[in-house]
């Protein structure tokens, strides 16, 4: 009995440690802003962590052309052995959106512990809950680790930079890939792909005392834009309709002045490959001698990614990841992590305490399961249980 409470006690003392953990890289991450494109202090700091608890860190730099030169910017990638023994390769992004929010501990009034901040559950909560599951595997059972490395890329929210650099040094011998991102702990099936077009509406300017005299760009590219809810675009059977919202406008240079140019862009979320969206865009008669509509983005067609079979329940999302960037032929991709997305991006950005310990233990049955072979890639794509989250 004596020996049973001891035991007890000692299992006791190694979660509340492990929770203490979890919660202290959760907060050291967040309190070091690393909007995208100045990722360095997020960076710095979670290379340092994983070699200060014996991860073999090797740093890639990320180039871009577009981006200050003096800013280092840099792909994370931690082994426990050696690179080709990894067949696991558990990744998210150190970028966040702006404006910066700071670290906030609070309770609900449901007496549920919550944490508000930049990055709190997209994606810094993601990152402490695949890093702290590894730990806590590495105590369980060190062999398996040996095949388990961690790649954390900086640019994923909106340039995606970092996930194409990192082609580059994908160990040779990787079958998996587990992306986190805050899916309420749901296995996501498939994802939108991503496009953008500008509407570019002409005119004749005129003073705007005699609009007669002109033709004004303005109500031009709004007459334009009212008949987008009109275009047909081709939907998915499982990825559904592909959507589009007019997300930035701009036009005239004077208040007296009939506007000769303005312009609207167009962001697509396309569930169909982006040839096909913008082939039906084109053809939608929106064209005129006073507008044109004109690509000005890399498209990402959509991704369609694996989930494990008799698992957890699955569905596709709406928003995006830079997996399209992942071009390793045999890797098998899956997207599942803590949090709800309905709070990312906003200024109120949070997740509950539980949902990060539910997302460590998430990821040790997960890693472990498909490593021990107790959990298995489901063969077909086509079944999921709701169409979105």
């Amino acid at each position: 009995m004596k020996l049973k409470f001891i035991l007890t006690f000692a299992v006791a003392i190694g979660v509340a440690l492990a929770n203490k953990e979890l919660f202290s890289l959760h907060k050291d991450l967040i309190i070091r802003p690393s909007i995208t494109r100045n990722e360095t202090l997020a960076v710095d700091f979670l290379s340092n962590y994983l070699e200060q608890n014996g991860w073999k860190v090797e740093l890639q730099d990320v180039i871009n052309p577009n981006i200050d030169s003096s800013i280092k910017r840099q792909n994370i990638f931690a082994y426990l052995n050696k690179p080709e023994d990894v067949k696991i390769l558990l990744n998210s992004h150190t970028d966040v959106v702006p404006p910066y929010v700071e670290y906030k501990e609070t309770v609900d009034d449901q007496g549920r512990e919550l944490i508000y901040g930049r990055g709190a559950n997209d994606a810094k909560g993601q990152i402490a809950a695949q890093v702290i599951a590894v730990e806590e595997l590495r105590k369980k059972n060190p062999e398996i680790v040996k095949h388990v490395g961690v790649l954390y890329d900086p640019g994923e929210e909106g340039i995606f930079d970092g996930a194409t650099f990192a082609q580059e040094i994908l160990p040779k011998n990787l079958e998996y890939v587990i992306v986190g991102e805050p899916t309420e702990l749901v296995q996501i099936t498939g994802h939108k792909g991503n496009m953008g077009f500008e509407i570019r509406a002409k005119g004749l300017a005129a003073h705007s005392s005699s609009p007669h005299w002109g033709v004004n760009a303005i109500e031009k590219l709004s007459e334009a834009i009212l008949k987008l809810e009109s275009v047909t675009l081709p939907k998915d059977k499982l990825l559904g309709d592909t959507t589009m919202a007019v997300t930035k406008i701009s036009g005239g240079t004077a208040m007296n002045k009939v506007p000769d140019e303005a312009t609207a862009y167009v962001n697509v979320r396309t569930s169909v490959p982006s040839e096909e969206t913008w082939k039906a865009i084109k053809g939608s008669g929106l064209e005129s001698e006073w507008i044109d509509l004109v690509l000005v983005d890399d498209p990402h067609d959509p991704v369609i990614l694996d989930t494990i079979e008799n698992w957890r329940s699955s569905q596709t999302m709406p928003f995006g990841t830079d997996l399209f960037a992942w071009k390793h032929p045999t890797v098998k991709k899956i997207l599942i992590g803590c949090g709800s997305v309905a709070s990312a991006h906003k200024l109120d950005e949070h997740i509950y305490k539980q949902e990060l310990l539910d997302g460590v233990d998430m990821y040790v049955e997960l890693v472990e399961g498909l490593l021990t072979g107790k959990l298995k890639v489901a063969g077909g794509h086509t079944k999921h249980e709701k169409d979105e989250l």
